[in-house]
């Protein structure tokens, strides 16, 4: 048995055999002129049918001998000639199981029949008007064919009740095709952040996206969102047609650079044991901070070089916390899992970096400073440590510790 056969068994088990579920697919949407959009079918024939082609209907009635009927486009060898092979009524059942089938085009004529003496029909409404059409004039044909011997439903379900509910819960098949998702989701993103830089253009980072996608045989889930700057708040935006801005142009139009009044930003080193430069920690007007250990080497997570300006304890830091798990997901503690009561130890430069803000921020009140003067003062003050791994770095003492 295949992965759709074993889904829609499931199915049949839940809905009983005084039931019958429709499940609708979609039609092809014009674009414009006569090109239409690519095609997606909906989640819930394709999940129980693997059937993609547009036009199709799925009908599962487990007290039937027939109990998988699909309807489907005719073959149409002139059409077939413009749009692509069709599976026809023999390839829905070679290929895509069905114990019957029929043409899109005889649904009107033949629903009935499959409807006929069952208690209950299951199916989405409201998604899609055709549908809800079709099942409620099938009704109303049943309904008045009762003194020749039929006999129509005697309710409607909704369909997501029952089979959203099995779709929660992952089989094998569906676990795999998540993880590869992740995989190539990830690729794309991965490279689209290689490519962000100053002045390249939103639709490109998009193009980036769209191809690592469609290179590992994937589409993207819905329209790719590539905001810069003020678009980056935007939930759906999909123009994706402006310049992407770095810090360095937000610094330039904010005067952080250069100017004595400016904020000053205090940015985390990362934890990715490298030299590399991580950004915005690594600019020369933002203060990059690192890691260290209680014995005052740097953390073996912290990333390190001459673009960090200095370091502060990273290395367990403790706080309140529920009780409950909690899953580690950066280096070097991927996968596992932690389990606290009442209070939590954490380590990351993102927990170094709040001493230096607070260590600054005390500077400043307590001498009057500005927060560039009080950098430059803790600088001054700050201890010079010679690290086994990665030389001469600026250091803090963290108050008591």
């Amino acid at each position: 048995m295949n992965v759709y056969a074993a889904r829609r068994q499931q199915l049949m088990e839940k809905i009983g055999p005084r039931a019958v579920a429709i499940i609708g697919g979609k039609k092809l949407s014009v674009r414009n002129s006569d090109v239409e959009h690519r095609f997606r079918q909906t989640s819930d024939l394709w999940y129980l049918t693997g059937f993609t082609e547009p036009e199709a209907l799925a009908v599962i009635a487990p007290g039937r001998p027939e109990k998988y009927t699909l309807f489907v486009r005719a073959r149409d060898p002139e059409r077939e000639t413009w749009t692509g092979r069709r599976a026809g009524l023999e390839g829905a059942k070679a290929k895509f199981g069905a114990d019957q089938a029929f043409a899109i085009s005889d649904v009107a004529h033949e629903l009935p029949k499959l409807l006929d003496g069952v208690e209950e029909i299951l199916y989405v409404p409201g998604e899609d008007g055709e549908l809800d059409e079709l099942v409620l004039s099938t009704l109303a044909h049943l309904r008045q064919a009762e003194r020749r011997g039929m006999r129509a439903p005697r309710r409607i379900s909704d369909l997501r009740w029952t089979l959203h509910e099995l779709r929660l819960l992952k089989d094998a098949d569906a676990l795999a095709k998540m993880r590869r998702a992740v995989e190539v989701t990830r690729a794309a993103h991965t490279a689209a952040m290689r490519a962000a830089r100053d002045g390249v253009r939103e639709y490109e980072i998009e193009a980036l996206i769209d191809y690592t996608f469609r290179k590992n045989n994937g589409h993207p889930g819905y329209g790719t969102i590539v905001g810069g700057g003020v678009n980056a708040t935007i939930l759906h935006y999909v123009d994706n047609d402006q310049p992407l801005k770095t810090f360095e142009h937000l610094a330039q139009k904010h005067n952080l650079m250069n100017n004595p009044e400016a904020p000053l930003i205090v940015a985390a080193a990362g934890n990715d044991r490298t030299d590399r430069p991580f950004w915005p920690a690594a600019f020369d007007w933002v203060v990059g901070v690192g890691s260290l250990d209680r014995d005052d080497t740097v953390s073996d997570f912290s990333d390190h070089g001459d673009w960090v300006d200095i370091y502060a304890l990273g290395r367990d830091h403790v706080n309140a916390f529920p009780t409950g798990t909690y899953t580690c997901y950066e280096p070097p503690n991927v996968g596992q899992v932690r389990q606290f009561k009442n209070l939590a130890k954490w380590s990351g430069t993102s927990f170094s970096t709040p001493l230096i803000s607070g260590l600054l921020a005390g500077i400043m009140t307590e001498h009057g400073l500005t927060a560039r003067e009080a950098w430059l003062r803790m600088k001054a003050d700050a201890i010079v440590r010679t690290d086994p791994k990665v030389g001469k770095i600026l250091t803090v003492d963290t108050p008591g510790d």
